[in-house]
């Protein structure tokens, strides 16, 4: 995996917006003050664009595999690629939501 560097700050700053207390609709907002266009190009990014990307450990080096027989099982290989954001910022992120889910 070859990381977009432009890409690879969006990343960032979509996960400090989270830690710093924006909701996924607040992400939103801030993406389209700064006119950052979505992955595909469009304008306007979704809600379920920013869940998505937030809760995907890839951006950590680490890729999720699926085991293929069952789909149920996993394999987790880390330091798979070079991470745009760090392990601590992530569980960071995974502490914050589930404390948010829970109330």
């Amino acid at each position: 995996m070859v990381i977009n560097f432009q890409q690879a700050k969006i990343v960032k700053k979509i996960f400090n917006w989270y830690l710093d207390g924006k909701s996924a609709i607040g992400i939103v907002k801030e993406l389209e003050k700064e006119n950052i266009k979505s992955p595909i190009g469009k304008n306007k990014w979704s809600k379920r664009s920013i869940e998505t990307m937030l809760e995907n450990k890839k951006y950590t080096g680490s890729v999720k595999l699926l085991d293929s027989v069952d789909k149920e099982n996993y394999y987790l290989l880390k330091n798979n690629q070079e991470p745009i954001i760090s392990e601590e910022t992530f569980k960071k992120y995974k502490k914050k939501r589930k404390r948010e889910v829970t109330l």
